[in-house]
């Protein structure tokens, strides 16, 4: 029994081969949140695992972050890179809406 007040999060977890389940109780101190900017991509990834759908396609992540992951060692190996990895066809949809809470 978690106490189901704001800033206090719960997560159980029952992990095939393990008999006991493992779980976790997150309690946030302060009601001010440090990092607010990561509650839309916190959303995205709690609709995926209670929904088992992306909200956008996958395609759209893996570009973005491997076009960052690329750059980052361009920058440090101080040349340009080839990238075959990202020749990824992906269309972005004319408008999109993410639901937050």
């Amino acid at each position: 029994m978690f106490d189901k007040s704001p800033g206090h999060f719960a997560a159980a977890v029952k992990l095939k081969g393990r008999v006991a389940p493992l779980a976790a109780d997150f309690k946030q101190e302060t009601k001010e949140r440090d990092l607010p900017h990561f509650d839309g991509l916190v959303d995205c990834i709690e609709q995926f695992f209670t929904t088992g759908k992306t909200i956008y396609p996958v395609e759209r992540t893996l570009l973005t972050t491997g076009a960052l992951a690329f750059a980052m060692d361009s920058l440090q190996q101080g040349k340009r890179m080839a990238t075959p990895e990202l020749k990824i066809a992906y269309r972005a949809a004319a408008r999109q809406y993410i639901q937050t809470q």
